[in-house]
């Protein structure tokens, strides 16, 4: 009962300490949060080209595809992942951010979507931002600007992964508390 008074960054004990820590190790710094929200606008323009490109390859993976199974899912996956791009160009990442990120594993988690393909479809999103980027970037040919922002995206979604897998594990280890005490009433 205790959890439910407590959000999933507290149960997970990810204070705000722990999140600069986290950035730290990732050198994610505050110019970096400055970059992604300064390209946030250009992401809006083309967001829905985004989002159609990463599910078009998302649902050419057959496991995926039978993870989504209807139109009604397919509709919020899409609306979710407009929110989850536009939020990583917020240039805040704060617990509010962080225990947003943390409900994601734990939906991924529930629904089945495995830890190989959360990594794979984390890849091709990146990969999608990265070629959106330099399809904007390359035409005036400012390569290090588009390391930058490249850069700056990579540290942001590492970041996320870490609290997606720490939610994943989080759950296993619950699952595994859980037999334990069941095995222990039997």
């Amino acid at each position: 009962m205790e959890k439910l008074n407590q959000t999933l960054a507290e149960q997970l004990q990810i204070s705000e300490m722990e999140i600069e820590k986290r950035k730290n190790l990732l050198d994610f710094k505050d110019e970096d949060a400055l970059i992604l929200l300064a390209y946030k606008p250009l992401i809006a323009k083309y967001m829905d080209g985004i989002v159609k490109t990463f599910y078009d390859n998302q649902l050419s993976v057959p496991d995926i595809a039978l993870l989504i199974s209807d139109a009604e899912t397919f509709r919020r996956l899409r609306s979710a992942m407009h929110r989850y791009i536009l939020d990583l160009f917020d240039g805040h990442y704060d617990e509010e951010y962080v225990n947003k990120r943390l409900r994601i594993g734990m939906v991924h988690q529930r629904i089945g979507v495995s830890s190989k393909l959360y990594l794979a479809a984390i890849y091709q999103l990146q990969k999608v931002l990265n070629n959106t980027l330099l399809m904007h970037l390359g035409a005036k040919q400012d390569i290090v600007e588009f390391e930058k922002i490249k850069s700056a995206i990579h540290k942001i979604i590492t970041f996320d992964v870490q609290l997606v897998l720490d939610t994943y594990i989080s759950s296993l280890v619950n699952q595994v508390d859980t037999a334990r005490e069941e095995l222990r009433f039997y």
